[in-house]
């Protein structure tokens, strides 16, 4: 089972973090750059997609071969995959970059 999907049926349902995620989330909330003066930049980001759907079917006007289509049927349809309401997070990211003295700079992602 893929952590980064998320199924909603009917009410909201909290977003599950992994531990990884969880301890990144805590350093950045820890280590403000007001800790770190004006020396720690941290960028973080998050990108999350939302679908409700409802189970649709179209006849395709492509002439596929009589072998390519399953036994019985003379068209082929595009239709829904999966019906329902569907929240997935495809990206979470802490980007920083630490200037630890004049010349020596830490980045990180």
């Amino acid at each position: 089972m893929n952590r980064n999907i998320i199924s909603i049926n009917g009410a909201f349902k909290p977003f599950l973090l992994s531990i990884t995620q969880t301890l990144f989330l805590l350093i950045a909330m820890l280590f403000s750059a007001s800790a770190f003066g004006q020396a720690l930049d941290l960028q973080f980001e998050v990108k999350a997609n939302y679908r409700d759907s409802e189970q649709s079917k179209f006849p395709t006007q492509f002439p596929f071969p009589p072998i390519a289509l399953p036994e019985g049927q003379t068209n082929a349809f595009i239709e829904t995959v999966e019906e329902g309401e569907h929240a997935e997070v495809s990206l979470i990211s802490l980007a920083g970059k630490w200037r630890l003295a004049k010349s020596w700079q830490l980045r990180f992602k």
